[in-house]
């Protein structure tokens, strides 16, 4: 499960930007936590995704394209993805 909810510190609302800690999961659970966030917010929201598993960089380009959602920033480190995605639409996949 993502550490993250409305009560947990680790999701942080400024506007309608939110950041999710998906470390410790490993592939293919962050884009799968990704599909089902996206899916809880609204058209234009801005998320923030950390995650450890390194192939999140690769699997989240792959995701946005197939979803229509905008990738606005993917960065990775020796240890860490942080990938930024706007949401396109409503729902995790294309309607």
């Amino acid at each position: 499960m993502p550490r993250c909810s409305s009560e947990d510190p680790s999701e942080t609302m400024i506007a309608n930007e939110f950041t999710y800690d998906f470390r410790g999961m490993q592939c293919p659970m962050p884009i799968v936590q990704l599909s089902r966030v996206v899916g809880e917010r609204q058209p234009g929201d801005v998320l923030t995704i950390v995650a450890d598993d390194l192939a999140f960089c690769f699997d989240v380009e792959s995701w946005c394209r197939r979803t229509g959602h905008e990738l606005v920033r993917v960065e990775q480190s020796e240890q860490m993805c942080t990938a930024v995605v706007r949401v396109n639409h409503k729902g995790g996949d294309r309607c």
